[in-house]
């Protein structure tokens, strides 16, 4: 799939400032179940990453994301503060911390204690994609943090 850009399509960054989810679910691309498993939030996030942005981060685990792409930022602060300022720009991958994930007692591919189990491609506006199970989401970082998510950090494609 091409990325909007080259399509001619209003970039999603663009949309995502108009904050009319439904209407900006309908630009992000789907992706079959054979494409996008169950609990395959970094697959689904690298898709998009490409589809939308043009954006090609290397294939992992989202805990070991960080190893194979280019680590940018770690949150210390709100993401809001890094939206803000420009640092987080559409695109770029998101760690995030779930304390109920199952996959907590993991440790990375260098036997370190996982920092964050699920990610997302930040679109734009405040407004972040994300496979959570089953499901496709369009959240805003107040929903991701309302779900007691915890942004940790930002990862950016090394192409």
């Amino acid at each position: 799939m091409d990325n909007a850009a080259s399509q001619g399509l209003p970039l999603v960054s663009d949309v995502a400032a108009s904050f009319d989810t439904r209407r900006l679910f309908d630009r992000v691309p789907h992706y079959s179940l054979r494409e996008v498993p169950p609990f395959h939030c970094a697959r689904y996030a690298r898709y998009i990453a490409r589809d939308l942005f043009g954006k090609n981060y290397a294939p992992a685990d989202a805990w070991n994301l960080r190893y194979h792409n280019g680590l940018t930022l770690d949150v210390t602060d709100d993401i809001e503060s890094l939206v803000h300022s420009g640092q987080l720009k559409p695109g770029m991958i998101v760690g995030i911390y779930n304390p109920r994930s199952c996959n907590n007692q993991r440790k990375d591919e260098i036997r370190q204690p996982i920092r964050y189990s699920h990610v997302a491609v930040f679109l734009g506006a405040s407004l972040f994609a994300h496979q959570f199970s089953f499901w496709a989401r369009l959240d805003t970082s107040k929903q991701i943090q309302m779900m007691d998510f915890r942004f940790r950090e930002v990862i950016d494609s090394l192409s």
